[in-house]
């Protein structure tokens, strides 16, 4: 056997060797990996929200004219949703959310009148049509301010147990306390089947995470290409809050751009060996 033969079986072993390894690498089981789903109940007017839940189609709310309206009808455009459970008298946490939401609309690079859409809800069932209305027209003054259309924010009240069975499938908690409601500040993201994409907690909510989970739950229609990459790159923690780095297809990437450079030196260097020998 000659020293260019030797060579070639050399180079060829290699070869075989790497893609053993990338097969092993590519059936292994990531289990172990894998992101922890929450749901460990916290307290009474906590939030045990399980992703991938969805909600009723029938479930009725009614808007800020007084028009009841279902799930059914209010997703049958195929926009992602930002739902914000909230109670309009409350005198202290919902003022702050619905200001976060605000600011979170100002702040996406997203059209709020034809990207996505934002429904925000009373759970107190002794609030009507009426003041549903006066909460429109304020943040309706408050994003004219700013330059954004609002066309896309209802607001909605609901009989007691239509509101009721829907922070259930929310996994959002309420404890009444005379007049008022211990609760959480949150928003929910329904994709167009009143599948709950995402959530997220407090009143000041990271703008890029919302931007992505808007656009995942669109399922392509909005965002770039890119947006996309990302994804594809990135998962949802909801321990954390956040978008972060899916272990698995990281290593799906990686070893897509290592076949390739793997085999771009094997074949350069059979290349030269078979130039240097003749």
């Amino acid at each position: 056997m000659n020293y260019y033969s030797r060579k070639v079986k050399l180079l060829y072993s290699q070869t075989i060797l790497f893609y053993v390894v990338l097969i092993l690498v590519f059936t292994n089981n990531f289990s172990a990996l894998a992101l922890n789903d929450p749901g460990t109940p916290l307290e009474q007017a906590g939030i045990t929200t399980t992703l991938g839940n969805s909600i009723d189609l029938n479930l009725r709310l009614i808007d800020s004219s007084g028009k009841t309206k279902t799930f059914s009808e209010l997703l049958s455009d195929g926009k992602p949703v930002i739902l914000v459970p909230a109670y309009y008298k409350c005198p202290r946490l919902c003022g702050l959310l619905l200001g976060g939401v605000v600011q979170l609309v100002k702040d996406l690079d997203l059209d709020l009148t034809s990207d996505f859409k934002i429904i925000t809800f009373s759970f107190n069932p002794i609030e009507g049509a009426e003041l549903a209305a006066k909460k429109k027209n304020h943040y309706t003054s408050v994003l004219a301010e700013s330059g954004k259309l609002i066309e896309g924010w209802e607001f909605f009240v609901g009989e007691e147990q239509q509101t009721k069975a829907l922070i259930k499938q929310l996994g959002f908690g309420i404890m009444a306390e005379g007049d008022e409601f211990a609760h959480s500040a949150a928003i929910f993201i329904l994709d167009k089947t009143g599948r709950i994409s995402q959530f997220f907690t407090d009143i000041d909510f990271p703008v890029s995470d919302v931007r992505l989970a808007l656009i995942e739950a669109s399922q392509g229609k909005i965002g770039t290409i890119m947006d996309q990459a990302v994804l594809f790159c990135f998962k949802f923690d909801p321990d954390k809050g956040k978008y972060t780095w899916a272990v698995a297809r990281l290593m799906q990437v990686l070893g897509v751009v290592s076949i390739f450079f793997v085999g771009g030196i094997i074949a350069w260097q059979l290349f030269n060996e078979r130039k240097r020998l003749t």
